[in-house]
């Protein structure tokens, strides 16, 4: 197509046509920035009503914490956990106790009996009273006792007279760990 229209025509018709896309631009700007202020705008007021509501939230749990009904709760629960914690101490202790025995037992040939037996845990140590039919058997007795990891084996005396028939007492063992 040809344009028979005189330069200042032209000149013209190109400066409406910038005028025309300049207000477009315009336009266009000004209803995107509206549409932006209005989104922010609503987003404003969104985190507005979220905040008042986790500080009313905040205020119930506040009012919770404060109510006596609560507090005697807690004060159950942590008397609880104390005695909890005392039990668990309990058993732990007498854990020990109970490896001891069986390695005392496994050590005790047959024949051999205990009519007294203590475990002070605080000095580690067994003191024990019993029978044994024989020398023997109570020299097999001590040699398993060293061989199952007791330390300073104490037999009185007394304990080494009789051949026959002994009755042993003021056995000391130390628990060694």
């Amino acid at each position: 197509m040809i344009n028979l229209l005189p330069p200042e025509e032209k000149t013209g018709l190109l400066a409406e046509e910038t005028k025309r896309l300049t207000i477009i631009l315009a336009l266009v700007i000004l209803f995107s920035t509206f549409c932006l202020i209005i989104v922010l705008s609503f987003l404003r007021i969104y985190l507005w009503i979220q905040v008042d509501a986790q500080k009313n939230t905040l205020e119930v749990a506040k009012n919770k914490a404060e109510d006596p009904e609560i507090k005697i709760m807690k004060e159950k629960i942590d008397q609880y956990n104390e005695k909890i914690a005392r039990i668990d101490n309990f058993y732990e202790q007498k854990s020990d106790v109970g490896g001891i025995l069986e390695k005392l037992i496994q050590a005790t040939p047959e024949g051999i009996y205990f009519t007294e037996f203590a475990y002070s845990k605080n000095s580690s140590q067994i003191i024990m009273a019993g029978f044994s039919p024989s020398h023997s058997l109570l020299e097999k007795f001590k040699a398993n006792l060293e061989k199952e990891g007791f330390k300073e084996i104490f037999f009185p005396d007394v304990s080494w007279i009789e051949p026959i028939n002994i009755n042993f007492s003021g056995v000391k063992i130390s628990v060694g760990k």
